[in-house]
């Protein structure tokens, strides 16, 4: 499956949202599957645990751990885990690139 993040030199997602009306819609669809699937995951997680623990599912209990658990953490991490990744990425080809400089002049 392929990456959906946005490449180098892309807007950051609240900035687009502000002040990109063309591809509001388009970055909250983005943001409503990727939610989605993260809180579907912590359903899916609670409800195991709850019948390996409990015997029985309480739908309920389910959503609020879920929403505790999975889709807040997500919320508040995404952002800066983002920049750090795209920090230690854009590091490593600046690293790249001095190197096949510095190689090229001991030619």
């Amino acid at each position: 499956m392929a990456s959906r993040t946005p490449g180098p030199g892309a807007n950051p997602y609240l900035w687009t949202l502000l002040s990109d009306p063309r591809k509001r819609s388009s970055r909250l669809h983005e943001r409503l599957i990727s939610t989605a699937r993260v809180i579907l995951l912590g359903l899916c997680m609670d409800l195991i645990y709850q019948l390996i623990v409990f015997d029985t599912f309480h739908p309920a209990e389910a959503v609020i751990i879920a929403g505790l658990l999975t889709f807040v953490p997500y919320l508040l991490l995404r952002g800066p885990i983002t920049r750090v990744a795209r920090w230690w990425l854009d590091r490593g080809s600046a690293n790249e690139i001095r190197f096949r400089s510095s190689s090229d002049r001991n030619r």
